[in-house]
């Protein structure tokens, strides 16, 4: 992806506005502005929490599935790697079924493990966790959480440029 030079400057130019403005505002507006954004992220920070307990809540009480899904998978290996006891037996469409019954538990098992996984990494983590660490992060700077702002929208300026770096064409 690449972004224009104007783009990256203007993300620049607003985070040096938004981390300066510590020194630009009278201090009591500074407080004001500064106490609103704080009892805003506040408000969502709990938002963010109560849906984190929620999803917690709702994972632990399917814990039946979960455990019937990891027994399918290790059913299904246990099928899958021991199918040849039956092929030197001899009995080759006893194996095929096994070894199919076992594919499918396996299937199973992992597909319901797999969308539990992904659900955990888009609502637990992405959903929940990293916002929770920006809010912490924008609630406790010291200048201030409009000063906190400025300051993430510089390092997405610096993603910014690192990003036409590394896509630049080969001369």
């Amino acid at each position: 992806m690449y972004f224009s030079d104007m783009t990256v400057f203007t993300f620049q130019v607003t985070a040096a506005l938004m981390m300066g403005w510590d020194y630009l505002m009278p201090a009591r507006w500074r407080e004001k502005m500064n106490n609103k954004l704080k009892n805003r992220f506040l408000t969502i920070q709990s938002n963010v929490d109560s849906k984190m307990m929620d999803f917690i809540k709702e994972i632990t009480s399917d814990y039946k599935a979960i455990i019937v899904s990891v027994f399918m998978i290790i059913l299904g290996l246990v099928m899958i790697n021991n199918i040849n006891i039956l092929m030197k037996i001899g009995y080759p469409s006893i194996a095929f079924f096994i070894s199919l019954i076992g594919t499918i538990s396996l299937a199973l098992g992992g597909y319901f493990l797999l969308n539990l996984v992904s659900s955990i990494i888009l609502h637990f983590f992405i959903g929940g966790v990293m916002p929770r660490i920006l809010l912490t992060f924008l609630i406790m700077t010291e200048k201030g959480p409009f000063a906190g702002m400025g300051f993430i929208v510089l390092l997405i300026s610096f993603f910014m440029r690192y990003q036409n770096i590394i896509h630049q064409p080969i001369k």
